[in-house]
């Protein structure tokens, strides 16, 4: 905080007023609020979905269709934050390390890919919990299984969420 107030000041003139342009602000946000943010939401986010992602697959024998949709949600999720550590060290260094076009690309593609189904999930899992509430008397259109030998239907829903982002 002092290395941010300490850079604030040398931007002042003499008469107390900004001397700087847009990029410069830019600069100062990405060393001193985007790196440290990425960092600490890369620390509590990896532990918390590795967490649900495993408590879901070692300790829950039975999926339920909301199950799969959080299941899902995490798993993009914790890919999404795999790609924080490099955005972390180019932030805290200004951007001046070489990177090449195809590690940018898949960084962005990555973050693109989440934002989408992190809203596609969020959705199915509303309609599942819209569909509970709306008709609790009735089993659930996505809990049922077409047959003994094919997923459920929220199974499916998943993988064409996913099949559909790539």
């Amino acid at each position: 905080m002092v290395t941010l107030y300490s850079h604030y000041q040398q931007l002042l003139d003499d008469n107390n007023t900004m001397t700087f342009n847009c990029t410069e602000i830019d600069d100062v946000l990405e060393k001193y609020y985007l790196a440290p943010s990425y960092a600490i939401e890369f620390c509590i986010g990896f532990l918390g979905n590795l967490l649900v992602v495993l408590g879901y697959i070692f300790c829950l024998p039975e999926w339920q269709s909301c199950n799969i949709y959080i299941f899902s949600l995490a798993l993009s999720d914790l890919i999404f934050l795999c790609t924080l550590p490099r955005l972390t060290y180019l932030y805290a260094n200004g951007q001046k390390t070489q990177t090449t076009p195809f590690v940018c690309v898949l960084n962005r593609y990555i973050l693109h890919v989440n934002l989408y189904s992190s809203i596609l999930f969020m959705v199915l899992l509303s309609m599942d919990r819209f569909l509970l509430i709306r008709h609790p008397t009735r089993n659930n259109f996505l809990l049922r299984p077409r047959n003994s030998h094919d997923h459920d239907r929220a199974g499916l829903a998943r993988q064409s969420m996913w099949k559909l982002l790539q």
